[in-house]
């Protein structure tokens, strides 16, 4: 199944390609345009879409496991929002290349997972507890998130607001890897 959704996402675009071109794109029957097309541009966003999709469901899975319930998720606890609160703050106060904002977002959500961790402990860590506590604090990054994209420059909180929604335009092989 996913290797003939790689083959659809493969031909799906501007410019169609057929699944045989494709095919022969990838295995090197083709060159020029066609090549570059599949290879290095559609291919790199496939690998991506396949690597992260993979990692975001590994991650919902641990914190469903490890807290013992359904809701358990990144974005549920938080986690998710400060991520985007550490690259929005690279994004809109230094401007930062594109590795400063993978470190901004990480630092963010690990940040996030330790405050959370702290006031949601007591005597111990209960997982109804952390789900609380993470809700309450995935609301007020929130809230903060929107004022720094309402606070910025016009262009700048577009790039912003992008990058929060995801996307992967331009994803290429040294971002993949």
């Amino acid at each position: 199944a996913i290797a003939v959704m790689v083959v659809l996402a493969l031909m799906t675009g501007s410019y169609p390609i057929s699944p045989r071109q494709v095919v022969s794109a990838l295995t090197g029957g083709e060159s020029g345009l066609l090549r570059t097309i599949v290879v290095e541009w559609r291919l790199p966003r496939v690998a991506a879409a396949l690597v992260f999709g993979a990692a975001l469901g590994v991650s919902g899975a641990i914190f469903q496991s490890m807290l013992r319930n359904p809701l358990a998720d990144p974005g549920v606890i938080g986690f998710s929002q400060g991520s985007y609160t550490g690259a929005l703050i690279v994004i809109l106060v230094i401007n930062g290349t594109y590795w400063q904002l993978v470190g901004g977002a990480l630092l963010g959500g690990m940040a996030t997972a330790i405050l959370v961790y702290v006031l949601a402990y007591r005597r111990g860590v209960q997982g109804f507890r952390l789900i609380i506590v993470g809700l309450g604090v995935a609301a007020m990054l929130n809230s903060l998130n929107t004022w720094l994209i309402l606070r910025a420059e016009l262009e700048v909180a577009m790039a912003a607001a992008a990058w929060g929604a995801g996307s992967l335009n331009g994803v290429s092989w040294d971002q993949v890897v």
